[in-house]
């Protein structure tokens, strides 16, 4: 059993990081390296928080491409796709863990 600040920290993680990872994918959508370099560089620490490693590290990754490659969205999108697969899997584990 969780305990009650673990579960409260987890269901607000469980409704932010959607709202990053849209932010994110709209920023290189429209190509705002700026913006999606700080949504990648906060969604990283939220996954940090949590401990969604995985999620951290893809996170991580999209910001280095972007700051190293600024004018070229494109090389974060791999990542991207990466980063909502491993979303889901992440949530469906919290939400295990929340049910229990």
């Amino acid at each position: 059993m969780l305990g009650s600040a673990l579960a409260e920290v987890l269901r607000a993680w469980l409704v932010d990081v959607p709202a990053l990872i849209a932010a994110l994918q709209a920023a290189c959508d429209r190509c705002d390296a700026a913006q999606a370099i700080i949504t990648a560089h906060a969604l990283k620490g939220s996954c940090s928080n949590v401990g969604a490693l995985r999620l951290q590290a893809l996170a991580r990754d999209i910001e280095h491409r972007l700051r190293d490659q600024p004018s070229d969205c494109s090389a974060a999108s791999i990542a991207l796709a990466q980063l909502h697969a491993e979303y889901e899997n992440a949530a469906g584990f919290i939400r295990t863990r929340l049910d229990r």
